[in-house]
């Protein structure tokens, strides 16, 4: 067992820095697009689905609350619809809009979203991709 964890830390350290090396620059357009939006006084709208959700959830929470130090709330949100919505939603088979509904009744132009997805195949993903 500790072998196995050992292997599965060593693949995440290696990934970690192949996506250092790969990725790092469009890393850095994305940051700088969100503190552009957020230094014009634009809203980061975050989503994702299971534990990708959790962690659009988990990214907003920083922003609205302090992270490292005290500092005015940012504006942030997550598309999280609760189970009335989604109900309905399902019911008329259109639970591929329950991100995308929800971002264009409140998305204004300058707003940056921002999708947390392990693969951004599910339909629901790709319409808000879409909407925005």
């Amino acid at each position: 067992m500790q072998a196995r964890i050992a292997q599965l830390c060593q693949d995440s350290m290696t990934m970690l820095a192949r996506l250092a090396e790969e990725q790092s620059e469009a890393i850095e357009q994305a940051a700088m697009l969100m503190v552009d939006a957020l230094v014009h006084e634009k809203k980061l709208i975050c989503c994702g689905n299971g534990a990708s959700g959790a962690n659009a959830q988990s990214f907003v929470s920083k922003l609205l609350n302090r992270f490292e130090h005290e500092r005015p709330a940012l504006p942030a949100l997550t598309l999280a619809p609760d189970s009335v919505t989604l109900s309905a939603l399902a019911q008329d088979n259109r639970l591929t809009e329950s991100f995308s509904r929800p971002f264009l009744a409140i998305a204004h132009p300058g707003d940056v979203l921002v999708v947390l997805s392990a693969t951004a195949t599910a339909a629901n993903i790709q319409a808000v991709v879409n909407a925005a």
